[in-house]
């Protein structure tokens, strides 16, 4: 890797730097502080009924976050495709020519950074959609509470962003929170069962 490559600052997102990320978080922490402190916000109470059912609770996230992840595909194929064929084949034409390994270094970091660029596109527009759904009605936290409208303003917007970064990071990831929280609760359940057949013993 050149040296230009390792002075040039880590980036999260195309254009915007890690240290500009971890300030602007630390600022949303610390306005999220202020607001509980002047604020006072209500406790939430979870229905137990919608966690017994948490599959149909999550099935519209899964549902759109796979809608989500299709229309992403069909919108940058067209846009990103194109590029990143022609740097493999100009990386599988140096490799069949044996042209000198530098030169096939160089194309492998420029393809590896093409296809990291398109992945961040990617989930930019997959979250953009997935908080239009959110403002849209589909929620995640939001159809597990007891009461929805006892929630506060400031509860709604959290859901609202959560729910599209979630929908934004794909169906495989809503997989994977119903997973462990299906795990947690099986956990749970048997740790009360033993409890009750120690107690009975």
């Amino acid at each position: 890797m050149s040296t230009p490559e390792l002075a040039r600052p880590l980036r999260v997102l195309p254009g915007f730097p890690l240290r500009l990320f971890l300030l602007t978080f630390i600022a949303v922490l610390l306005g999220a502080g202020v607001l509980a402190v002047r604020a006072p916000l209500p406790a939430l109470t979870f229905n137990a009924s919608a966690f017994a059912n948490l599959g149909q609770v999550f099935a519209p996230l899964l549902l759109i976050a796979t809608f989500v992840e299709r229309a992403v595909e069909v919108l940058l194929t067209p846009l990103r495709g194109e590029g990143s064929d022609r740097l493999q084949a100009r990386l599988d034409a140096a490799q069949k020519a044996g042209t000198d390994a530098a030169l096939v270094s160089q194309l492998q970091q420029e393809l590896a950074s093409y296809k990291n660029r398109s992945r961040e596109f990617a989930f930019i527009l997959a979250s953009a959609l997935g908080l239009i759904a959110a403002l849209c009605g589909i929620r995640g936290f939001a159809g597990l509470l007891q009461n929805q409208a006892a929630a506060a303003p400031a509860f709604h917007t959290f859901d609202i962003l959560l729910t599209g970064v979630v929908i934004g990071g794909g169906a495989d990831g809503i997989h994977t929170i119903v997973g462990a929280v299906l795990d947690y609760m099986e956990m749970i359940s048997q740790k009360a069962q033993n409890a009750g057949k120690a107690s009975s013993g």
